[in-house]
């Protein structure tokens, strides 16, 4: 039997025909869904609305971190709240499912001519987006599209700028070393000006109502601007005298503190006397509204008193010969070495009653010593006075010994109220050893002593 030789798929021009135009079709096809994602390939959809869709388009990246992830499909523009907003959905690969829901948006520029992506950046949340979420409004960051950059360069500041870089060329030349000493701190001044910067962003700062009340400020003034520029005029021939005598002023503002100290302290000890003049004033008033009537009588008191004052006259010579020995004595050289030495002595022991008043004038301590030192000689127990009878105490104390006993209580420097405290005579008892200053911190004072004399004293303890 003859066998008829095999013919070959390729010998058939139409079935190699019908392959090429499956195989373009299938192409044309891919190519022309490619917008819409490959087929059979899982993915992640949701949407994301921004402000502005800044010219994004459906077959757009979607980026993460510089990656292709996914693409836009669909850009729809919609009115929220009366205000219009962009929804962009995308898909975006199987593996970042599920997405944070404080994932945020951001519409970046690829190129110059236009093409854009949207980048996404994802959150922290614990809480995801499910397929076919929403990310809402807040979760767009603001975009600044390039165009509206290059727009902000219009004729008139293009020609400020040239003048400004030609200005900064002519002040910068040959200032190099300056400058670089100017930039050497920079570092340290931007660290500050974050710290500055982080304090103003706080709500505690309220800098956004700081710059509407300026803003309001400003309105309120804005009418009377030519008023105020005459205001500046005439205050420019002040402010250039006080620049004349700037050296001046700069010594009178550094003595200022010290007046200012002094004129505090006196209106302080000066507040009681003004106390007393108002209620002087205050009980004063009904006998001034008695004057107009008390006038006449006053005046024919001066006049029967005329002879009196005449007869006083024959006084006046030997009080003038008094102050006239007086202004002699004053000029003498004897008593103006006196009062110099006089003076240097009150100096030096001025620092010294400064620190040892308090022991008196806050803690009474002169008083109560006084006071309770009557009692030692009429006061004491069954042994006898104070003054005879012996404490008992430690026997191993009263012997030399290394180191102090479990049990010394002793003040090394008490505070007599020069620091505010009057450990003498207020120190309580605590046990074990206690030396140096006293624990805790003790009353500023003693107790307040009665005047009078021992036994006015006495009596009043027996009342």
């Amino acid at each position: 039997m003859n066998r008829r030789p095999g013919r070959s798929v390729y010998s058939s021009p139409v079935l190699v025909g019908a392959i090429a135009v499956l195989v373009v079709t299938v192409a044309v096809f891919l190519a022309y869904n490619a917008n819409k994602g490959l087929p059979f390939v899982p993915t992640y959809s949701f949407k994301a609305t921004v402000p502005d869709a800044l010219q994004l388009l459906p077959g757009n990246d979607v980026r993460v971190s510089g990656t292709r992830v996914g693409q836009v499909t669909e850009v729809e523009a919609e009115v929220r709240g009366g205000r219009p907003v962009a929804v962009v959905s995308m898909q975006v690969e199987a593996s970042l499912k599920p997405l944070p829901r404080d994932t945020r948006v951001l519409i970046r520029q690829r190129s110059n001519v236009g093409l854009k992506y949207l980048e996404l950046q994802p959150g922290k949340s614990r809480t995801t987006l499910p397929d076919g979420g929403v990310l809402p409004l807040s979760a767009a960051r603001e975009a600044i599209d390039l165009a509206d950059v290059i727009n902000t360069f219009d004729p008139r500041t293009r020609k400020a700028l040239r003048g400004t870089v030609s200005d900064l060329g002519a002040g910068l030349a040959g200032r190099g070393e300056s400058l670089n000493r100017a930039l050497e701190p920079l570092p340290g001044t931007l660290a500050d000006l974050d710290v500055v910067a982080r304090t103003l962003s706080s709500r505690a700062a309220g800098l956004d109502g700081f710059v509407r009340g300026i803003d309001s400020a400003v309105t309120a003034i804005a009418p009377r601007a030519d008023d105020l520029r005459r205001v500046f005029d005439s205050g420019a021939t002040t402010f250039g005298a006080l620049a004349a005598e700037r050296e001046a002023l700069g010594d009178t503002i550094e003595k200022a503190s010290g007046a200012q100290r002094v004129a505090t302290r006196g209106f302080r000890d000066l507040n009681p006397v003004l106390s007393g003049a108002t209620a002087l004033v205050r009980d004063a008033t009904p006998g001034v509204r008695q004057l107009p009537v008390a006038a006449p009588i006053i005046a024919g008191a001066l006049r029967v008193s005329g002879p009196a004052v005449e007869r006083a006259r024959a006084i006046l010579p030997p009080v003038d010969e008094l102050v006239a020995r007086l202004r002699t004595l004053a000029r003498s050289k004897d008593t103006t070495g006196a009062l110099q030495r006089l003076d240097d002595s009150v100096q030096r022991i001025t620092p010294l009653l400064t620190f040892v008043n308090p022991f008196q004038t806050k803690c009474n301590a002169l008083a109560v010593w006084g006071r309770n030192v009557a009692s030692l000689a009429s006061e004491g127990t069954q042994q006898g006075t104070w003054f005879r009878f012996l404490n008992p105490s430690d026997p191993s104390q009263l012997l030399p010994r290394a180191t102090p006993s479990a049990d010394l209580h002793q003040l090394t420097t008490p505070d007599v109220g020069q620091g505010g405290e009057c450990e003498s005579g207020n120190t309580p008892y605590t046990p074990g050893q206690r030396i140096g200053e006293a624990p805790g911190v003790q009353p500023g004072a003693t107790d307040i002593t009665s005047p009078g004399t021992i036994a006015e004293m006495v009596a009043r303890e027996k009342r």
